[in-house]
């Protein structure tokens, strides 16, 4: 009963944030969109904010499970920003919100996992020196992250996929290889 009634105060919070700004939604609305009473969200929450950082830690991690089998780039990539979209508003809401510290640190774990994953696999990057695969998917997570950053940044307006395109791009034609 216990995860069923997180994964509704949950889905309430992700539905009130498709028309309210997170900092506006309330306990009492949150209950009453879910037909829950407010004992029932403090015995399981002890505010808003926990709330949220809940629901990213869970999103994050059933993202990187559902990444966790795939071997090419653009698929992680692919199925990485689809997550994203399907979340836009609410993501939109948590990014603009005093919460948004749990989405940074969080989106920054499936940076690293995307990169650390690529640059692990590549042919491109095979026969580099174990510092150098660091570099290079320290590199990568950063330029991940600051295209999510720079997304977030322009009301969600740009292509993300045809930036992260361009990078996939480069990284598999090896451009970010050290030359010995």
């Amino acid at each position: 009963m216990s995860d069923i009634t997180k994964n509704a105060l949950a889905n309430s919070l992700t539905e009130l944030m498709a028309a309210t700004p997170l900092d506006k939604i309330t306990v009492r609305m949150l209950v009453e969109n879910c037909g829950l009473n407010r004992q029932t969200f403090y015995y399981h929450f002890q505010d808003i904010p926990a709330l949220i950082e809940e629901s990213i830690i869970e999103e994050t991690n059933s993202i990187l499970e559902d990444i966790s089998g795939i071997t090419t780039m653009r698929e992680s990539v692919e199925k990485i920003i689809r997550r994203l979209y399907q979340n836009k508003t609410a993501l939109y809401h948590i990014w603009g919100s005093s919460n948004h510290e749990q989405l940074e640190i969080h989106l920054m774990r499936i940076c690293d996992n995307f990169a650390q994953k690529y640059v692990n696999g590549s042919e491109a990057y095979k026969n580099e020196s174990e510092e150098h695969k660091q570099i290079m998917q320290d590199l990568l997570q950063c330029e991940c992250f600051g295209q999510l950053v720079k997304w977030f940044n322009s009301g969600m307006t740009i292509d993300l996929m045809q930036h992260v395109d361009k990078v996939v791009q480069m990284a598999d034609k090896g451009l970010f290889r050290f030359d010995k």
